[in-house]
């Protein structure tokens, strides 16, 4: 019986290490998906750098209503960015700065615009709030500049990635320029 007990106890510890071991290594899997995404990332925005390490910080998941929510803070924040920098510029006095306070203008109800269709989107019945549509990863990055003088850069950087391991962008501004 002493026997019986024992092989059944070293099959439980059997089964537990493998699922240990399947679980560590699925954590290593998305750690080096997630680290390719960004690097490609990284290297389409900047050609004249090189990555030198990523270092994931934290991965956080996203549903679709909490990047709709993820936008929407980050739209405000940089709305109000902007609408201080408009509030500076109100006293323009040149051609050229009135030019400018207009693109700001224009920049800015853009920016309203996706704000208010970010709500419509958070507030639809239909938009999902329970399953994984999004990583959203924190990383420190270490850059190589390969043409200026400024040789290395530490950057900390968070990207919404999908769950294909694409670099979701969320637009700041009118890109239509």
């Amino acid at each position: 019986m002493t026997t019986n007990i024992l092989n059944i106890s070293k099959k439980l510890l059997f089964i537990t290490l493998l699922f240990i071991l399947i679980a560590c290594n699925k954590e290593q899997q998305l750690q080096k998906n997630l680290k390719s995404a960004v690097k490609t990332y990284i290297q389409n925005i900047y050609p004249n750098c090189q990555v030198d390490s990523i270092k994931i910080l934290n991965i956080d998941t996203l549903t679709d209503k909490s990047f709709a929510t993820l936008n929407i803070v980050t739209l405000e924040n940089k709305k109000n960015e902007l609408e201080n920098h408009y509030l500076y510029s109100s006293e323009a006095t040149t051609a050229e700065e009135r030019i400018d306070q207009y693109e700001l203008f224009e920049t800015l109800d853009f920016i309203n615009d996706r704000i208010e269709s970010w709500y419509k989107i958070y507030d639809s019945p239909n938009t999902d709030s329970v399953n994984l549509r999004y990583y959203f990863v924190a990383t420190r990055i270490s850059l190589h500049y390969t043409n200026t003088t400024h040789n290395n850069e530490d950057i900390l950087v968070a990207f919404p990635i999908s769950s294909d391991f694409k670099v979701q962008e969320i637009v700041l501004g009118n890109q239509s320029e």
